[in-house]
């Protein structure tokens, strides 16, 4: 691949910056498949094989896999599409306890077989994947709402007989089914280790070595998250005890479990997701990473204000919901020594224009200042293309998808179209930044690229068909800004 030189003007920025033009040069514009093979040890960054600093955008893949076949509707060309159309470098892909153990210590090798096909469409888009083993409501051994997958297989699944009863046929939100009788002691006997059914969770554990070791060597996958969106049971008024308590002791347990068949992939774990979910903090202890070098442990909360859950709307002017989870979010990553990664959010789409699009630009300005990325709720919002054109286009805004160095800040204005990726050197970090633009939808009358290095130090190419830029920065130079804005814009 040969860079492609431009010197044709110069702005005063932070120092001389160089603009060029948008290059008919293409080159390597997809992504390296996510191999975490290399020891990176600079900053709590999520980083490839390469040590460069990861920027992950897509979406959860798929609320249609919660039904009885536990797989998303979708084909392989819609698979291909989250790349080549809408510029996505992430998946986080759902599976079921149910599927993989429908017997105790019995694993459904051909529904993995199916979820391996999966994941060779998303490596074939170049899409990095993390495992996200998702439960709604416990489990179809109690309720069959979601289909027969979502959850629990009915083996694991002790109510001692207490009764399911659906609240949210009264109060018409599926998550008040979490307050059922039935719901409550199932989670209560799970998460209770040293009672009477710590095979619950040993049987979960060795669940998950199973689908480490059956995807360790699977090139799309990045890592695993342990539980979706883990309810306390009847310890929801004592958030601090089981934080600290039941809940860590199991994410440690599985994490170990994991680590004695993977000891490259990254383990992605949640806080609980009442509190924490609209902002409220995490009492989760400190985790250990049992792996030789450096932990790979990331941190993976999800975001969903109540105001917007029960159908009150947004408005920014009275919701601290987003003050709130970003300091939580911020000081729990830090001290976990994490790197912070959203693991769902979305806005509800019956709500109004002017809310959705109020709602979703703030929300990405926050992700840009406090996390490496997010994975919408769900994927079927792209391949059905509901969204009006005015709010689709924000989720698929320019971005850095890697970084060669230390990320110091990244932004985008979307009133200007101004992309700007703030970093530091880091010789460990090799290859180029690599920044997707989505050139025809967001910069429909041509681009510009800017950088603070000095003019001949830096170059870069640009892949027209995946609209990518490739830039490799002066390795002279401890810090470096790109820009791209519009081409008609000084």
């Amino acid at each position: 691949m040969i860079p492609c030189y431009y010197r044709l003007g110069k702005v005063l920025f932070a120092g001389v910056l160089f603009l060029v033009p948008a290059a008919a040069c293409s080159g390597g514009g997809q992504p390296l498949p996510a191999q975490p093979g290399a020891e990176c040890s600079s900053g709590p960054f999520i980083t490839d094989e390469r040590c460069g600093a990861l920027v992950l955008q897509g979406c959860n893949m798929d609320g249609s896999a919660k039904g009885d076949s536990g797989l998303p509707r979708y084909g392989r060309e819609d698979f291909l599409a989250l790349s080549s159309r809408w510029g996505f470098n992430f998946v986080r892909y759902l599976i079921f306890w149910a599927r993989i153990e429908p017997e105790p210590g019995v694993y459904d090798e051909a529904y993995l077989d199916r979820v391996r096909e999966r994941l060779d469409w998303l490596d074939e888009a170049g899409i990095r994947v993390v495992l996200d083993m998702h439960q709604d409501v416990w489990g179809p051994g109690i309720s069959d709402s979601w289909g027969g997958s979502n959850g629990a297989p009915a083996w694991a699944t002790i109510t001692d007989g207490l009764p399911h009863i659906p609240f949210s046929q009264w109060f018409g939100n599926w998550a008040f089914d979490y307050l059922s009788p039935a719901v409550i002691r199932a989670f209560d006997n799970f998460w209770d280790y040293d009672g009477r059914h710590p095979e619950l969770q040993d049987h979960y554990a060795d669940m998950w070595a199973h689908v480490a070791r059956r995807f360790r060597d699977h090139p799309a996958v990045l890592g695993y998250n342990p539980m979706n969106e883990p309810w306390q049971g009847s310890d929801l008024l004592r958030p601090r005890q089981f934080d600290r308590g039941k809940y860590t002791e199991f994410n440690q347990r599985v994490i170990d479990a994991i680590r004695r068949v993977d000891t490259d992939r990254w383990v992605f774990y949640e806080p609980c997701a009442f509190g924490p979910n609209q902002g409220l903090r995490s009492h989760m202890g400190i985790l250990e990473d049992p792996r030789r070098g450096v932990p790979r442990l990331a941190y993976f909360p999800h975001l969903y204000p109540l105001t917007v859950e029960l159908g009150g709307g947004y408005d920014r002017d009275t919701d601290p919901t987003f003050r709130l989870w970003a300091r939580a979010r911020t000081e729990e990553s830090l001290r976990q020594g994490a790197p912070l990664l959203l693991g769902e959010w979305s806005m509800l789409r019956w709500y109004g224009l002017e809310d959705r699009v109020m709602f979703m630009n703030d929300a990405l300005r926050l992700f840009e200042e406090v996390s490496s990325g997010w994975a919408y709720w769900d994927c079927g919002f792209f391949f059905n293309e509901p969204f009006p054109e005015t709010v689709q286009p924000m989720l698929t805004r320019p971005y850095p998808r890697r970084i060669a160095g230390t990320p110091v800040s990244r932004s985008y204005d979307e009133s200007t179209g101004r992309l700007e990726v703030v970093f530091r050197r880091n010789p460990e970090s090799t290859g180029p930044t690599e920044i997707y633009l989505g050139a025809e939808r967001n910069y429909p009358g041509g681009w510009r690229l800017a950088s603070s290095d000095p003019e001949g130090a830096w170059s870069y190419t640009y892949d027209e068909e995946a609209s990518v830029l490739l830039v490799w920065s002066d390795p002279a130079r401890e810090e470096h800004t790109l820009q791209v804005f519009p081409a008609g814009e000084r």
